[in-house]
């Protein structure tokens, strides 16, 4: 499951992340929203079941902001297993575009 934050508090949540996840492959998902996103501010990326996934890269765009990217550089995997003794997965984490340069 993700969601994304704008600048101005608008939330959107974009359900399910249905894709061919596959190690080093790369899948492009696409959602629509009745939502205007100025820029996009962060994203909540969350777990929906046990089945333990590991993105090494993720971005999101708009059809007005170019947005960002972001590296798995934790190691993450996400899981809603998350016992020592299952997946020790990761429940959710937010991403956050990078500081800009000046208020727009």
């Amino acid at each position: 499951y993700a969601s994304a934050i704008d600048y101005t508090g608008q939330e959107v949540n974009l359900g399910v992340m249905n894709g061919n996840f596959q190690p080093g492959g790369t899948t492009v998902l696409h959602f629509d929203t009745e939502v205007t996103f100025g820029k996009v501010g962060c994203v909540v990326v969350r777990a929906g079941s046990e089945d333990a996934w590991k993105p090494e890269k993720m971005s999101i765009s708009t059809e007005t902001d170019p947005g960002f990217s972001w590296s798995n550089t934790g190691d993450i995997w996400f899981s809603s297993d998350t016992s020592t003794d299952g997946d020790n997965g990761t429940l959710a984490i937010m991403w956050c575009a990078p500081p800009y340069p000046a208020k727009e």
